[in-house]
This record gives C-alpha cells, sequence and structure tokens, in this order.
C-alpha cells in the first residue's frame, strides 16, 4: 500500500532533486530524469504539472535539468519552455532568463559558467550568481549545426572537456575556437540522451529510433581512442532517460527501472 511521507511545494522540489543526502551522500535523483513511481515511471520532471506543485508564476515550465553552481550559492533550473529559474541557500527561487528556442536540451557548469544547449546551438552565462545576469544564446562558435532534438545532454570528461549529445554523434569543445561537431559519430539508429563520467571513461547512454524493437545501449571511452571502449546493450527499455555515477558504479534510468554497470561489468537491473 502506499503511502504519503512528505508534502512538497515548488521551492522544496527544485532544491530537493539538486545534490543531496541521499544514496550514501550522492543523489540518484540528481536531476530527477529517472523515477516516479506514482504518475509516468521513468519521467518525474516530464511526468508532473508544474500548475499542480503551486500557483507561483515563478516556475513556469517542466524543469528537465538541475545543476548547482561550483560555489554552492544557488541552484538552476532549465524547463522544457526554456525558461531558467535559480533557488538560492534560503529556499527562495527566483525566475532568470528564457532561453528561445529551446526544450531545455541540456544544462551543466563549465568553468564557472553555466553552459546550456538549445535545439540547434549552444549558449552560456558568464555569471549567472549575478543580479542581472548576461544570456549568450549563440556564443559558442561553430555550434549552430547541431541537430535539432529534444536531448542535448552534456557532462565534462575526465580531460576537463565539455561534451555534448548530438543525436547519432558525440560533440566537444574546451573553450572558444575549440570545437568538435562529431568527435564520435554512431549509426543514424542511435540517439545519445545521456552522458556522464566515471573519473576515466565518458559514459553515454543510447536510446534507439527507428527500429522494429525498442533498444537502448550504454558504453565506454577514453576520450582518446577513435571509438567506445566498452559497448553494452541492454534488452529491455524504451530509453535512457539519466545516468547517475556514484563510486565506481554508473546507475542508468530506464523508464521505470534502475540499470548499474561499470567499465567491466555489463548492466544488471539494480531496482
Amino acid at each position: 500500500m502506499l503511502q504519503k511521507i512528505i508534502t512538497i511545494g515548488y521551492e522544496q522540489f527544485i532544491k530537493g532533486l539538486a545534490p543531496g543526502q541521499y544514496l550514501d551522500g550522492g543523489c540518484a535523483l540528481w536531476n530527477g530524469e529517472g523515477v516516479d513511481p506514482f504518475r509516468k515511471p521513468g519521467r518525474l520532471l516530464a511526468g508532473y504539472d508544474f500548475t499542480i506543485i503551486s500557483s507561483s508564476t515563478t516556475v513556469k515550465d517542466n524543469i528537465r535539468w538541475i545543476v548547482s553552481d561550483q560555489n554552492a550559492q544557488f541552484i538552476y533550473g532549465y524547463g522544457d519552455g526554456g525558461y531558467v529559474c535559480k533557488v538560492n541557500t534560503s529556499d527562495v527561487v527566483s525566475f532568470v532568463h528564457t532561453v528561445t528556442q529551446s526544450q531545455g536540451n541540456g544544462l551543466v557548469f563549465y568553468k564557472d559558467r553555466l553552459i546550456y544547449t538549445r535545439n540547434t546551438t549552444i549558449g552560456y552565462c558568464a555569471d549567472p550568481d549575478a543580479a542581472s545576469p548576461t544570456f549568450r544564446d549563440t556564443a559558442i562558435t561553430n555550434t549552430s549545426s547541431l541537430t535539432s532534438v529534444y536531448e542535448h545532454p552534456m557532462a565534462i570528461g575526465a580531460d576537463q572537456k565539455c561534451y555534448v549529445g548530438n543525436y547519432s554523434r558525440l560533440s566537444s569543445f574546451a573553450g572558444a575556437g575549440d570545437f568538435n561537431l562529431a568527435k564520435l559519430t554512431f549509426p543514424d539508429e542511435w540517439k545519445i540522451t545521456a552522458l556522464a563520467n566515471d573519473g576515466f571513461y565518458l559514459v553515454i547512454g543510447f536510446t534507439g529510433i527507428n527500429t522494429s524493437q525498442p533498444k537502448i545501449a550504454v558504453a565506454y571511452w577514453d576520450m582518446v581512442s577513435n571509438q567506445v571502449n566498452r559497448w553494452y546493450e541492454i534488452p529491455a527499455g524504451v530509453a535512457i532517460n539519466y545516468l547517475y555515477q556514484k563510486g565506481s558504479w554508473t546507475y542508468i534510468f530506464v523508464q521505470d527501472r534502475i540499470y548499474r554497470s561499470n567499465f567491466d561489468t555489463p548492466p544488471v537491473e539494480w531496482f
């Protein structure tokens, strides 16, 4: 029997899914793209109606990504309508910016900047903690040819480059003028929907598209080789929504279940 254990408002909703005291000090629900046992399995952040949790106009859309800044003063949310909001250490939520031509495609902190992906470009904000931050929606050079898809997940690799899921290609950049549109290219039947860094390898989550049977896969890449170093296909599941790294394990959020894997261990169902 289900039992209600807590009721949360919009401030707690945003803050509670950011890094906190869960899963032995990490947080399996870091950005929430994985679990919802009550409404829509596998898509907590896309499975709620934001008007239900608050009548406030501060939270304007369904938040897809949540990251904390590097000095831990704010937590930022990026929603499927392109709205960016933040919550401070006093749980006060404020609206920050509207990103045009965006579905909340991806968000990460990199080199003290808030980096975000739009449908076809990458933008950044160099002063996100300022009272009136400046957002530059097309600031990252030569990124205008990103494939227009809903997911452009990002992760910082162990080599300190920022990697971007770009449909069936993996893009990378490390600063002005250092952008590679197709660092790796995969068959068109695979779309990159999640990224993580295990400390040694870039972990890439794939969702199969335009195939007769649903399929998903996870790969490990050393960021040097011209192809991935490990490839594991998972027989069940419609989509990989999120990868969470805890120690040597990568937790793979797949709709209504979670798998666990590392470089030497094929994915096994964990929850």
